[in-house]
């Protein structure tokens, strides 16, 4: 692979400041072509500066007209630094890769519990509060301008939490990682850090956590499939969420307590600290610039409302599908070139995992087999 480059306590957070303001701010096949990480300028966030920063919401942005591109974002309440810390994506061959994530944008400090429409504000405008002209959509993949800005009005963007729910309404994953699935887009897009989550009259009770930086790493070349993905490295603003004061009081300075207490989902939690990978699972989405697939998939047990979900869905698009109750899911299913793929099956036999499989086997797309096996002898179901 070739890269191009070019916890402890959270801040006093802070709310916004004027109602009428706050209302208006509304097998890898072969190896992958190359893997950039794109850089930009430290924004000018504001307010105030501590010494460690976690990890409040990941998030993903494609776009169909750039195929096999993909940025990854790491949002934080910090203002921006070298985190000292690197993106590790681990496809079905088992060879891992690591990227460095040393570049960043501003947040424009977007609170965390914000909706998708608002995050996208903070990628394309710095909102509320950044400098527009630090935002991500200024920021072209380093040394190939051709291939556009890394975000943008029109790009696709996804940011994940954890994958709850019965065996039936996720994939296995026996001990891989834990599986994250895109937040539905009216929700908050965080996956830690919520305001005022506890009504306990602690410090920061009721007040916002502002995103003040995103970092980023871009990839050229990737493709649609299930990845394990975690943050690996001594870092001090990208610490997994549950490394912070919210989660126990012992990481908070004396007589301070827990504060701005908030869920502590994957992938916010993902990393390596203590010696150990936690990794979380991604159905990762990536267009291949092939034609949309018009109809809505046919899948034997799976629900109704899921597969009408991915109807019209463009070329490379993961689509993410609960069984009825009893059944298991079983495989992927992607959109590509206009006909949906990967031998998704309802299941009554629970699937196991092979992650050792061969990735001839594994439904001819890219990433993990970790649903694409079942039955006692984990025959492989395509």
């Amino acid at each position: 692979f070739q890269c191009l480059t070019g916890g402890r306590c959270l801040p006093p957070a802070r709310r916004l400041a004027w109602p009428g303001l706050q209302a208006m701010m509304g097998g890898m096949r072969a190896l992958w072509l190359a893997l950039l990480v794109c850089a930009c300028a430290a924004p000018g966030a504001r307010g105030l500066s501590v010494d460690y920063g976690h990890i409040t919401s990941v998030c993903t942005a494609t776009h169909v007209h750039y195929p096999s591109i993909i940025t990854w974002f790491f949002g934080s309440y910090e203002n921006a630094t070298n985190p000292g810390v690197d993106l590790v994506i681990s496809p079905s061959t088992g060879v891992s890769v690591t990227l460095p994530i040393d570049r960043h944008c501003s947040g424009g400090e977007t609170p965390t519990t914000w909706n998708r429409a608002k995050y996208r504000n903070s990628f394309v405008d710095a909102a509320p509060y950044g400098d527009p002209s630090d935002a991500c959509a200024t920021k072209l993949v380093k040394g190939h301008d051709d291939l556009g800005y890394i975000v943008s009005e029109t790009h696709t963007i996804e940011c994940f939490s954890a994958w709850t729910g019965t065996d039936s309404e996720k994939p296995i994953a026996d001990g891989l990682g834990t599986w994250v699935k895109p937040i539905k887009s009216s929700s908050p897009q965080n996956c830690a850090f919520n305001e005022d989550n506890a009504g306990d009259g602690t410090v920061g009770s009721g007040y916002d956590v502002p995103i003040k930086t995103w970092y980023y790493a871009t990839v050229v070349g990737m493709q649609t499939g299930a990845y394990r993905v975690w943050l690996s490295g001594s870092t001090t603003h990208l610490l997994p969420a549950t490394d912070s004061c919210h989660i126990a009081a012992d990481f908070c300075p004396p007589g301070e307590g827990r504060k701005l207490p908030a869920p502590a989902l994957h992938p916010c939690n993902m990393g390596d600290t203590g010696g150990s990978v936690n990794a979380s699972i991604f159905p990762v989405s990536v267009p291949n610039g092939g034609s949309d697939c018009p109809d809505a998939p046919v899948v034997p047990g799976a629900l109704a409302a899921d597969l009408q979900a991915c109807r019209g869905a463009w070329s490379g698009y993961y689509c993410l599908v609960r069984c009825e109750s009893g059944l298991y899911p079983a495989s992927e299913l992607v959109c590509q070139n206009g006909v949906w793929r990967g031998n998704f099956q309802c299941t009554a036999t629970r699937p196991c995992v092979r992650p050792d499989a061969p990735s001839a086997l594994n439904t001819g797309l890219i990433g993990l087999p970790l649903t694409g096996v079942a039955g006692i002898e984990c025959s492989i179901t395509s």
